[in-house]
């Protein structure tokens, strides 16, 4: 398999392939692929234990705090979809407004 050149390329290719590993009625194995990420690297030798410990946990932090960014861009997509499907038509707004209508026909109270 040839990679793509660009780096949008490979991160395309980067999804597909973890699509691809999804097993069926399982969610993407986003934790195996974090596991390989945060994996332990090697100690160089001209490195203290301290400071690779140091390092190993920066890089960590690092990709912990990319993957909160990640969480509440991912939360603010999830919302702006969920407005889109409330606010269709046949949505949630229009189900609540007809039964609110048809609990006043009824002599009920609107919700």
């Amino acid at each position: 398999m040839k990679l793509p050149k660009t780096a949008e390329g490979k991160i395309k290719l980067a999804a597909e392939l973890l699509q691809a590993a999804q097993q069926p009625g399982q969610p993407l194995p986003l934790g195996q692929l974090i596991d390989h990420l945060i994996a332990a690297q090697p100690q160089p030798e001209s490195v203290t234990e301290k400071d690779h410990c140091w390092e190993e946990y920066q890089r960590a932090r690092g990709l912990s705090l990319h993957l909160f960014d990640e969480y509440c861009r991912v939360g603010k997509v999830a919302q702006k979809r969920w407005d889109a499907w409330e606010n269709a038509p046949g949505g949630l707004i229009e189900k609540l407004d007809s039964l609110e209508g048809y609990k006043a026909m009824q002599g009920g109270e609107a919700l």
